[in-house]
Parts: C-alpha cells; sequence; structure tokens
C-alpha cells in the first residue's frame, strides 16, 4: 500500500471517532469514547454535523484510500 492510500483509510477509520463530539446526536452534555470523557462543545467548530454525513466522509476516505493504494501497487509489463 502506498503512503498515501495508508494515510487515507486511517483518517477514513478515525474521522467519525474523531467528529463524534461535535455531532450534536445527544445534546449537551459529556459523550463517554473508550473510558474518556469528551465535553461535547459544538460551539467551538462551528455548528452540529450530522453523524451520518460524517460516515458518508469516513466511507469515502476509505474507498479514496483503498483505490490509490490498488494503483499505486500496479507493475507496468
Amino acid at each position: 500500500m502506498s503512503r498515501l492510500g495508508r494515510l487515507l483509510v486511517i483518517w477514513g477509520v478515525l474521522l467519525p471517532l474523531l467528529a463524534l463530539p461535535t455531532t450534536g446526536e445527544w445534546g449537551p452534555g459529556t459523550v463517554v469514547i473508550l473510558g474518556i470523557g469528551l465535553k461535547q462543545r459544538a460551539w467551538i467548530f462551528g455548528y452540529p454535523i450530522r453523524f451520518d454525513a460524517i460516515l458518508c466522509a469516513g466511507l469515502l476516505l476509505v474507498g479514496i484510500g483503498l483505490s490509490v493504494a490498488t494503483l499505486a501497487r500496479q507493475e507496468p509489463r
């Protein structure tokens, strides 16, 4: 896998976890992920984002990353 492909796949997987506190799905309060309390402060980032949009963006990054990695592995004959 090329480096760019790996980075895109990693960011695509981590994007939903990183953006979860800013989604506004649970209202104000604390969101607990893996035992870590994250204070939800949607006003810091402008406006709350829907979680399905974040999942779509993550899947898009994973798909592009796998495509880049596959195309980079092909050798000319």
